[in-house]
């Protein structure tokens, strides 16, 4: 009897393709990134030409049109890192690049916005399998520090066309970029007012076709496609008194900006700062105060809006 394959093994590897929809060879040994736990994958048909509405005689099933369309989905969570290096770019930054171009100056920065996205190639290796997407594009991301916790995590859902048929293949040797966790530390600013705060979730809201069918092909899938980008700061923030801080009178001079400022890290190649010009209570929210272990905190619920002029939403490495 064959010996089973076990879930204890398992590697992910992306790469942004030059082409998009045209394979881009990521290897583990250079373009791997840590996962914070097992990932999950699927596997299909976007096309499975099933059929039920036709009889055929006795118990026989009606047989169905040959499946098209092979797509590949992969869950996972990875720590945020850093490259090192302030001028270096981080490899999970990859993933922004399908919404957010890349900027290399002195620092590394992303800023959400429809100027040359693009697409990334993966293989997953787990079970004893191989899996190879193609074009393919976050369908969520994101950014979380929890409360019982010194690091943050990236969340993601990343999903596109299935390149091959998964192979059997034992693990690779994975090499990482750096592997020092980017500490849950640095100030949060609102308006010029310093938020006491221990847990934040920075989802970025993606809209995805992570593939588009094109009949006119043999294989009828297309490249994925990010659609839309609605950030979104969810930031649990002690209460203090209101000449401090008045979420009430902010929440209804709703015309006016309040920019957001957020450091995470402090060293030169593991920091992080988040910026945007006008972060506003997220329509349809209440204003609400939850009380833990005897202090009271604000529910923030802020959606990150994008201004006529300046800085959307802005994430900097260096």
């Amino acid at each position: 009897m064959p010996y089973p394959e076990l879930s204890v093994d398992y590697g992910l590897a992306i790469k942004v393709e030059t082409n998009r929809g045209a394979y881009a060879t990521p290897a583990m040994n250079a373009d791997a990134i840590p996962l914070a736990d097992e990932p999950t994958v699927e596997v299909g048909y976007v096309l499975p030409g099933g059929r039920d509405g036709v009889a055929v005689g006795g118990y026989g099933v009606p047989p169905g049109a040959t499946p098209l369309g092979r797509f590949l989905r992969i869950r996972f969570r990875t720590e945020l890192l850093g490259s090192g290096t302030a001028a270096t770019p981080p490899r999970w930054g990859r993933l922004l690049q399908a919404f957010a171009p890349e900027v290399v100056a002195t620092d590394v920065s992303y800023q959400p916005g429809y100027s040359d996205p693009k697409c990334l190639s993966a293989i997953l290796e787990a079970g004893g399998k191989q899996f190879q997407g193609v074009g393919m594009v976050p369908e969520s991301l994101v950014l979380r520090g929890n409360p019982d916790d010194a690091r943050i995590l990236v969340e993601c859902t990343l999903a596109g066309k299935l390149n091959a048929a998964p192979t059997e293949q034992a693990l690779e040797s994975q090499s990482f970029q750096d592997t020092n966790p980017v500490p849950f530390q640095g100030a949060c600013t609102l308006g010029g007012t310093v938020l006491t705060y221990e847990e934040f979730e920075l989802d970025f809201r993606l809209a995805a076709r992570p593939w588009r069918v094109d009949r006119n092909t043999t294989d009828p899938l297309l490249f994925g496609v990010v659609t839309n980008v609605k950030p979104r700061l969810t930031l649990p923030a002690e209460v203090i008194a209101l000449s401090g801080h008045d979420v009430f009178a902010r929440q209804a001079a709703q015309q006016t900006a309040l920019a957001l400022s957020q450091t995470l890290g402090t060293t030169t190649g593991r920091k992080y700062v988040i910026t945007a010009d006008h972060a506003a209570i997220a329509a349809g929210e209440a204003l609400g105060m939850r009380s833990k272990n005897g202090m009271v905190y604000y529910g923030l619920v802020l959606d990150i809006q994008r201004p006529a002029s300046g800085t959307w939403l802005k994430v900097s490495h260096s």
